[in-house]
């Protein structure tokens, strides 16, 4: 299993961005991280997707990848949103065209190169690989020099575990392979409702989500 972190951040939105990934295999870790002059914030984070799943599929070939993400849009658009804007033809349920969409097809180019878990963890709550990307995303978009590593995972500084940052509930949704965090029931409902094969389970800690996770393994 691959894990991988990433990020993006904007100064001005639009304005001058950056974006940021952490990608590890069971022994190794290297980071990435790149600039863009003029760009938006959801640009840059489906842009450090992208740049992460490229590095994990080349430096890491034929593994599984479980991909955390603080964006909501990059995680609703690839697991939920986009099978309907192909039927489309990229056009939104609105009638108004998907923006990004070049950006989109190629997210979802890799997306189907692989076994890819899309998991959704909260920003700035103490989830050190997530605030290790967001340090990196912003001193990007800022122009500031960086030190990324690449290298032994023993060595690696930072935790890429996933701590129990709250002791509240949380609902778990796996649809079409791509799993998802949802802190409420209605934003469960909403994204699992109607569609066919959706399971979901109501956890109280990691430990229950593993169980769960794991038990749709055996199905």
């Amino acid at each position: 299993m691959v894990t991988i972190f990433c990020d993006g951040a904007c100064s001005g939105n639009p304005g001058p961005g950056g974006w940021a990934a952490i990608a590890a295999s069971p022994h190794e870790v290297f980071e990435i991280a790149g600039h863009e002059v003029h760009t938006t914030n959801n640009q840059m984070e489906l842009m450090a997707s992208i740049y992460a799943l490229e590095g994990a599929q080349s430096h890491f070939p034929g593994l599984e990848i479980s991909l955390h993400t603080d964006s909501k849009y990059v995680i609703e658009g690839i697991t939920s949103w986009i099978h309907g804007w192909k039927k489309r033809g990229w056009v939104k349920a609105d009638g108004k065209p998907v923006l990004h969409q070049h950006i989109w097809e190629k997210l979802d180019l890799l997306n189907s190169r692989a076994s890819v878990t899309w998991i959704y963890v909260a920003g700035h709550k103490g989830i050190p690989g997530n605030d290790r990307c967001d340090e990196l995303a912003v001193k990007m978009s800022k122009g500031e020099k960086i030190t990324l590593y690449a290298g032994s995972r023993d060595r690696y500084p930072v935790s890429l575990e996933i701590p129990d940052v709250s002791q509240d509930p949380w609902y778990v949704s796996v649809l079409e392979g791509s799993v998802v965090r949802h802190k409420s029931w209605a934003a469960c409902e909403a994204h699992v409702k109607g569609k066919r094969g959706a399971k979901f389970k109501k956890v109280h800690n990691s430990l229950e989500e593993g169980k769960f996770l794991e038990s749709l393994k055996k199905i």
